[in-house]
């Protein structure tokens, strides 16, 4: 299971059609045993959820106990139907064992946010709740979750934020956004509650509970040869990740949703043959900070994409002119060896005579090299020197070097690699 922070305010997304909407609710949650020493050395570190439930348990606060099972790693939670009509109301969480970690301790100190977590399988019509409880104050603070259609699925982010919705549980601090943010700093209880009615079945599943860290942003910009239409920015925590992407070749990112706490590094690449994933050739960067603890705002995370290289040589290049499939087959030889071999093989010059006195000469663009043309008449007499070496230059944006010279009567040339 996963953790992340927000405020009560939620942010739903419908996972059929994909259509965005905000509601005011929360759900879902860990719960403490009152019994835990503050303070444990396991504050803030990852649980297990979606592991069988490993330390997760019921407590039952009025009616009956609700049924709670693991279906496929998610967690269901039925009330069972009885014979007369009566309030019921559990709470459900971790246990003394399992919750020493993300739900518990000091919340605010490692940048959560706010939670969020899917829901779905609605049974009935069940009443939930978020709850927080602060250890020190022993304050209780709740904020009802808007439960979705029965049939759907659907993604809650719950912001950590007293204009979201959240309520004290006394009158003094109903809606003191002070307190609020100070009791984020002991919290010894983040729970979900759900309460029904005993005259009906009432139930819900709930999955991939997490806190919401804080965003990271910066500019991200690539200025080589190979052409793509986004580039895509990741947050890896070594688990899945966190994407986003800009548009183009340029601008600015921002990653609002990841979850914390976590160790974090930001990555960038172009998928230049769209298979969803960064191969050796493509152009990619990576942030300077990195790697990094999400426990505030990573801002001006800037990051410069640039094409790959075997000593100079793109590796884009190795593979769409040699064939090459991977980074090993590449690092195989040096550079200069593998433009050596394209040179020798594969490498031909196109000739147009301009009526302007000047020749036109047109080849495959070779990386990282200086140039040299000669030129001949008949090939009986040798090659002359035209002009002086210069730098190989994709002068056409599209993989192809065009040179102009002098039209002294040369029938033949060769291009060498000088450097």
């Amino acid at each position: 299971m996963s953790l992340r922070f927000m405020s009560c305010e939620i942010r739903i997304k419908n996972m059929k059609s994909n259509i965005c909407m905000t509601i005011v609710s929360a759900v879902l949650a860990g719960w403490l045993a009152t019994s835990m020493a503050w303070g444990t050395t396991k504050a803030n570190v990852p649980e297990t959820w979606d592991t069988g439930l490993q330390s997760w348990v019921t407590e039952r606060l009025e009616g009956q106990l609700p049924t709670v099972q693991n279906i496929g790693g998610s967690v269901s939670i039925v009330f069972n139907a009885l014979t007369t009509a009566n309030p019921e109301t559990a709470r459900f969480g971790a246990g003394q064992n399992g919750s020493q970690g993300m739900f518990y301790g000091n919340l605010a100190a490692v940048g959560a946010r706010g939670a969020r977590f899917t829901i779905s399988s609605i049974i009935g019509n069940p009443t939930l709740q978020l709850v927080i409880k602060n250890q020190v104050s022993q304050r209780s603070w709740r904020c009802t979750v808007s439960v979705p259609p029965a049939g759907e699925t659907i993604t809650l982010e719950n912001m950590f934020d007293i204009q979201a919705g959240w309520t004290g549980d006394d009158s003094p601090y109903l809606r003191d956004a002070d307190k609020f943010k100070q009791d984020l700093n002991s919290v010894t209880l983040l729970a979900i509650e759900i309460s029904g009615d005993t005259a009906t079945r009432q139930g819900c599943t709930i999955d991939n509970f997490e806190l919401i860290g804080p965003y990271m942003a910066g500019l991200v910009s690539y200025s080589g040869a190979q052409k793509g239409d986004a580039i895509n920015i990741v947050a890896d925590d070594g688990i899945k990740g966190v994407p986003t992407s800009v548009q183009g070749t340029s601008g600015a990112y921002l990653i609002d949703h990841a979850p914390a706490p976590g160790s974090y590094s930001l990555k960038a690449y172009i998928d230049i043959n769209g298979n969803g994933v960064m191969d050796y050739w493509e152009p990619q960067g990576v942030y300077a900070g990195n790697s990094f603890n999400l426990t505030q705002i990573i801002d001006q995370a800037d990051i410069t994409l640039i094409d790959p290289t075997k000593d100079g040589v793109p590796y884009w290049w190795l593979a769409k002119k040699l064939g090459i499939n991977n980074q090993a087959q590449a690092d195989a030889k040096s550079g200069a060896e593998w433009v050596q071999q394209y040179a020798q093989t594969e490498f031909t010059i196109n000739s147009i005579k301009h009526e302007n006195g000047k020749v036109a000469l047109q080849w495959d663009y070779i990386p990282s090299v200086q140039l040299q043309i000669y030129g001949s008449s008949d090939l009986a007499g040798g090659f002359d020197t035209i002009g002086s070496a210069f730098e190989s230059q994709d002068s056409t944006g599209e993989g192809k070097t065009v040179v102009e010279v002098e039209d002294n009567g040369a029938a033949f040339f060769k291009v060498k690699i000088v450097q």
